[in-house]
């Protein structure tokens, strides 16, 4: 009967640890930079956007030129996702795309991988019809 609680209790123990390795959540600090402009918001949002429930999102007024940083909360460590980010320049919430399919706000995407080692992401805005020539 000792025996019998003993294993109850080790593999309580046992699932309660892999519970929380699994649980593990890092508070994160996205740096966006490349901001030319103080206006507007800037949007991001780090996750998968198909799936909405799962994503992080975050809102910053603009109000001077290079850099916002956003903190995120309880996000999954180990985690690799997408992060999407763009400057909302005419206020409409939607990053505005031309009739060439080109987006004409500041903006910026990248694949990444959040740790509690390294809890710090970087991303860069650009203006991707400036960089070809206002297509």
């Amino acid at each position: 009967m000792r025996a019998k609680r003993t294993i109850i209790t080790l593999v309580s123990m046992l699932l309660l640890s892999a519970a929380s390795i699994y649980a593990q959540r890092v508070d994160v600090e996205l740096h966006v930079k490349g901001i030319e402009e103080a206006k507007g918001k800037v949007m991001i949002a780090l996750g998968d956007l198909n799936e909405p429930q799962k994503v992080f999102a975050g809102i910053k007024e603009v109000t001077e030129t290079g850099e916002l940083v956003f903190v995120i909360q309880g996000v999954p460590d180990e985690w690799k996702t997408d992060l999407n980010v763009f400057q909302d320049l005419d206020g409409d919430g939607k990053l505005f795309i031309n009739p060439n399919g080109m987006p004409t706000e500041p903006c910026a995407a990248k694949k990444v991988t959040i740790t509690a080692d390294n809890p710090t992401v970087e991303i860069t805005l650009m203006d991707i019809q400036k960089m070809f020539g206002g297509l």
